[in-house]
């Protein structure tokens, strides 16, 4: 669901070109670790690919805030969590269609990739190299979560919603 076998490909992919880049997979790894592992071995070995499993409070913030690239090559999701936290992070994000993140999406705040390895492996690629694109995906994204995904923001657009409601009942009432 998560795409990680995507993941891991486009990653073999874009090391053998990038000596630089490193991966760290995070969250369950729903029984596949072994797998990924045996796939990324020679990676992994060399210490480019990093198994750190649930990550919680601290040590979520510590490994977000040294991601420079938060990568989500999803096949379905409802608007995940991490995204967000990603973006108030102030990470360049990368996921694919399947996210379900239409604000990062209509307005350029991520870089939208479909589900092909090639296409994740030469992202990723053009990313970790502009420095200068990913500081504008992440300004754009921390905006928009910012502005509009916090609690916060959500509680006083649900407020809005709810006097509108109140208001055009009120004006119907008047009307019988």
């Amino acid at each position: 669901k998560k795409g990680v076998h995507l993941l891991a490909s486009a990653f073999e992919r874009a090391a053998q070109r990038d000596p630089r880049l490193h991966l760290v997979l995070a969250g369950p790894d729903y029984g596949e670790e072994a797998a990924l592992r045996n796939k990324l071995g020679m990676l992994t070995a060399r210490g480019r690919v990093h198994f750190v499993g649930m990550l919680d409070g601290a040590r979520r913030l510590e490994a977000m805030a040294d991601a420079d690239i938060f990568v989500l090559p999803s096949y379905q999701d409802g608007h995940p969590r991490s995204v967000i936290e990603a973006a108030l992070a102030g990470k360049a994000l990368m996921l694919s269609p399947y996210c379900n993140c239409p604000e990062f999406e209509q307005d350029d705040a991520a870089e939208i990739v479909p589900l092909d390895e090639v296409q994740w492996a030469e992202s990723i690629l053009t990313l970790a190299s502009s420095e200068t694109t990913r500081q504008q995906l992440s300004r754009k994204a921390q905006r928009i979560a910012a502005e509009s995904l916090t609690w916060d923001a959500i509680g006083r657009r649900m407020e809005r919603h709810y006097d509108a409601v109140r208001h055009s009942s009120s004006d119907l009432a008047t009307l019988q």
